[in-house]
């Protein structure tokens, strides 16, 4: 499904959207199931689940809204956001086989995310992205949080257990600097590493509870 550049605001609301790819017409390819280029859209009390395509939602150069959604067993990256200015009021999901939540080059607000079982990332902050996290649980993934490559994420408040490492700051691609972490409230249980980042790269925890 593509919802490509108009004038007028789009709400897709109470769907669900089960076992979807990718679309392809000859050269052209959208990379998830769901797909937003240039549009204002929002996106109301879905479920998206069992997903093929690379990812089950890319929000491209859009203003966008998610409120109330559930994503369960993605191939790849539950939720992936590049250029955009976004807005998630609650966010649920369970199982994606890389990132749970991809941000890329814009600026995003999370007032709550749940998310379980990523096989990479829980939420991964990079390319010159501001990332604002109010309340956030994250459990039974590999890396927590990542900051990467001159991005700046803040988290009011997150709570984390049975990962590898929790939260991450570092630069991993040359054309860009290190990042910045700021977290005021902190848990993390069942870890193998609590914090890892690079010389470039700043963690500032206020307190941990």
């Amino acid at each position: 499904i593509a919802i490509l550049k108009s004038g007028e605001p789009s709400i897709v609301s109470n769907a669900i959207f089960d076992g979807l790819s990718g679309i392809r017409r000859g050269d052209w390819y959208t990379t998830g199931a769901v797909t937003s280029f240039q549009s204002e859209i929002t996106i109301k009390d879905c479920i998206f689940r069992n997903i093929t395509s690379e990812d089950a939602l890319n929000i491209f150069d859009s203003k966008f809204h998610l409120v109330g959604s559930r994503f369960e067993q993605t191939r790849s990256d539950a939720v992936d956001l590049d250029f955009s200015n976004l807005k998630i009021k609650s966010l649920n999901i369970n199982g994606a086989k890389n990132d749970c939540v991809d941000f890329s080059f814009g600026n995003y607000d999370i007032t709550k995310a749940v998310v379980n079982r990523c096989g990479d990332k829980g939420l991964s902050v990079g390319e010159k992205s501001k990332a604002n996290l109010k309340n956030v649980l994250i459990t039974e993934s590999k890396i927590g949080v990542a900051s990467k490559d001159s991005s700046v994420t803040t988290i009011d408040q997150i709570s984390m257990n049975k990962l590898e490492i929790c939260l991450s700051a570092y630069k991993k691609k040359k054309e860009f600097n290190g990042s910045t972490m700021r977290v005021k409230r902190f848990s993390c249980d069942n870890f193998y590493k609590k914090i890892d980042k690079d010389d470039l790269s700043d963690i500032f925890i206020e307190s941990e509870i």
